[in-house]
C-alpha cells in the first residue's frame, strides 16, 4: 500500500528538474502544521486532487500520511517544500512545491504548483501543473 501510495504521489506531478536555493524557501502557513492522514478512496479516484483529514491524536492513518511543518512536509520520506507561497483565500494558498525524489542517483528536484484548502479539519490538496 505504501508503494502504491507514493507512486500515487510521483504520478502527481508533471515534473521538470531545476535547482532551489535553500535561501530562498518560505515557511509554510502555521495552520497547516500538522499530522494529516489521506482519505481512503480519495487518492485512487482522482489522482490530481488528494482529501487528508487531521490525524487524530494517539492514532494512526491506515493509508498512509504526510506531516507538515514550517520547512514544507514529508511524505513517507519524500519531502517537499516550498520557494513561494500565495494566499488566495482565507483558508487557501497556492504553493510552488519543490521535492526531492529521494532518488540518489540525480541532485535534481521536482517542481509542481499546488493548493492547499483548509475546510475545518480536513485538508485537499489540489495539484495545478508543473511550473
Amino acid at each position: 500500500m505504501k508503494k502504491l501510495l507514493l507512486t500515487g504521489i510521483a504520478a502527481l506531478f508533471l515534473w521538470q528538474p531545476g535547482a532551489a536555493h535553500a535561501s530562498n524557501l518560505i515557511e509554510m502557513p502555521k495552520p497547516l502544521h500538522g499530522d494529516w492522514c489521506w482519505m481512503e478512496g480519495g487518492d485512487g479516484s482522482d489522482w490530481k486532487q488528494q482529501p487528508l483529514f487531521r490525524k487524530p491524536p494517539g492514532k494512526g492513518c491506515k493509508g498512509g500520511n504526510i506531516t507538515v511543518d514550517k520547512s514544507g512536509w514529508d511524505s513517507e520520506g519524500y519531502f517537499c517544500r516550498s520557494d513561494k507561497i500565495e494566499q488566495i483565500g482565507t483558508n487557501t494558498w497556492q504553493i510552488n512545491v519543490i521535492c526531492d525524489p529521494g532518488d540518489k542517483d540525480t541532485d535534481e528536484d521536482d517542481h509542481a504548483i499546488a493548493m492547499f484548502e483548509l475546510i475545518d479539519n480536513n485538508l485537499t490538496i489540489t495539484w495545478l501543473s508543473e511550473s
